[in-house]
């Protein structure tokens, strides 16, 4: 797949085509000009893994690969444009065609055929149209963390290019829950300040709730949208979390072919006076009459013990994918789905290293989110005595 006028349509939307100073160009800039900047390697690698990501096979029809359909469709390079992604990067993230256009200055009709030109370029469909706005497909969902990154990417090397870089210096504060933060975030957060050196950035990993309104931190990841203040919220994705063990403890209480069987075994769990957001008090949803035995407020302690085979604990599956010698337990019985949201001060989005930085965090989080899905666990089986996985 061959992006033909993408590069050629972004370039005047950051000012790339501007004559810049000498001393503000670097690397393949500075070596060939705009002409350099096209052949960056990093842009090519971003192209390359929005190429993979959409090879995947389709949920719904059965047709192959969306290379595949769209090489069939047509002879020679697909071609798209780049205000063709923008206006879907604008619909996932509002939903709705007015309030994609409004924030792109564009009208609804404008959106609506940029859409399906994207569509029509790569040969499936993006979106699902309903009364209650537009919902991702599967290859929505597959294309979204990609174009964020390409889009990502094109800013920073706009700025570069602009001489904005200069601003991309200072710290930057991130708070997060301590699972997130010690699992997804330290190759991010890595990502993040080899893009800019400059930054300092800050990760805060505690089990509590960040005020954003008043400055406890640049941007916060949690896990329900604020109602009041003047702040950003950016729904980042769903994970989901399951009841985890090591074979040893699930075959000692007879195979934990029911809920009420938990009662038999040790449970792990958060502090119950001291959880300090209502999503994360799981266990009075799997049976009221469960007490935790083991209890931390930190979810890697929780981990630390279900891997020691102190007893069963509901965990993020992100989280357990990394731990072979834990199994999922009772997963039709006791499963649960939570949502990350990046909220940040309105403000921000006027400080260039603040927004980059979210930007790179959002789009970050979704692919590695996404990256957990496809790892099937072992599980404990409902009957027959026998783990199964892959």
């Amino acid at each position: 797949m061959k992006w033909v006028s993408s590069i050629a349509l972004i370039l005047p939307r950051f000012g790339l085509l501007r004559p810049p100073g000498p001393s503000r160009l670097r690397g393949p800039v500075a070596a060939g000009g705009v002409r350099g900047l096209l052949a960056s390697r990093k842009f090519g690698y971003q192209t390359a893994k929005m190429q993979n990501a959409l090879a995947g096979t389709q949920a719904a029809g059965g047709r192959g690969s969306l290379l595949t359909a769209v090489n069939t469709r047509r002879t020679g390079d697909v071609v798209m444009k780049w205000d063709d992604l923008r206006s879907f990067l604008a619909v996932a993230r509002a939903g709705r065609l007015a309030a994609a256009g409004k924030a792109l200055g564009l009208d609804t009709a404008t959106v609506s055929r940029q859409l399906s030109r994207l569509e029509g370029a790569l040969g499936v469909r993006l979106f699902e149209r309903g009364a209650q706005g537009h919902a991702l497909t599967e290859a929505g969902r597959r294309l979204l963390p990609r174009a964020e990154a390409m889009e990502a990417e094109a800013r920073s090397l706009a700025a570069q290019v602009a001489g904005v870089d200069q601003g991309m210096t200072g710290p930057v504060r991130i708070g997060a829950p301590d699972g997130v933060a010690t699992w997804l975030l330290p190759a991010i957060a890595l990502e993040i300040s080899r893009a800019w050196p400059r930054l300092e950035v800050q990760l805060v990993a505690m089990p509590r709730s960040f005020d954003v309104a008043r400055r406890e931190a640049d941007m916060v990841i949690t896990l329900s949208p604020p109602t009041a203040g003047r702040l950003r919220v950016r729904r980042v994705a769903d994970y989901s979390l399951h009841l985890y063990a090591t074979r040893e403890v699930a075959a000692s209480a007879g195979g934990l072919t029911q809920v009420a069987a938990l009662k038999t075994v040790r449970g792990i769990g958060y502090v119950s006076d001291l959880i300090y957001h209502p999503e994360l008090d799981y266990v009075p949803l799997v049976g009221p009459d469960l007490t935790p035995r083991l209890t931390c407020t930190s979810l890697a302690v929780q981990l630390a013990w279900a891997r020691m085979g102190a007893g069963v604990a509901i965990l993020p599956d992100f989280m357990a994918r990394g731990c072979p010698e834990l199994m999922r337990v009772l997963p039709r019985e006791v499963s649960f789905t939570r949502s990350y949201y990046l909220v940040s001060h309105e403000e921000n989005r006027h400080v260039p290293r603040l927004e980059a930085v979210a930007e790179r965090l959002v789009s970050g989080l979704r692919e590695a989110l996404a990256e957990t899905t496809r790892a099937d666990p072992l599980v404990w089986p409902a009957e027959g005595g026998v783990a199964s996985g892959p």
